[in-house]
């Protein structure tokens, strides 16, 4: 059942978006972050983003999920593109940015990478307005 998985996953992504779901980045609940957002998507997965910020940059950041592969993979490499660069340029990371930054997304897994740039826009956002 695992190997009809893997290759059904195999033909419908492209092999970044199974290696960030197999082996997600920057995963986890961070205690006392500095932003923390929220969201549950249109398909009902779930996404938390917590970001540590140090100077107007990105130090540290984790996301949590309940959702799919793809969810996940999003999730991870979100992380990293938002990772040591500046508020005002992860603020602008769209959905696109996440499609484009695994190499594609399946057109029904769209909302993924949606789920993704909008909570950690949420977080960021969450950040700005304690400060």
């Amino acid at each position: 059942m695992i190997l009809d998985n893997d290759a059904k996953l195999k033909r419908k992504n492209t092999e970044k978006l199974i290696r960030e779901s197999y082996d997600p980045q920057n995963v986890g609940r961070m205690s006392d972050p500095d932003g923390f957002g929220e969201i549950t998507g249109s398909c009902g997965d779930a996404m938390e983003f917590y970001v540590k910020i140090k100077g107007n940059i990105i130090e540290d950041v984790q996301f949590y999920t309940d959702g799919c592969h793809t969810t996940i993979a999003c999730g991870s490499i979100t992380t990293q593109m938002a990772k040591g660069n500046k508020l005002d340029k992860i603020l602008e990371i769209s959905d696109q940015d996440v499609i484009d930054e695994l190499g594609g997304l399946p057109e029904d897994h769209h909302h993924c990478a949606k789920l993704s740039a909008d909570t950690l826009r949420k977080a960021l956002t969450n950040y700005l307005t304690k400060k």
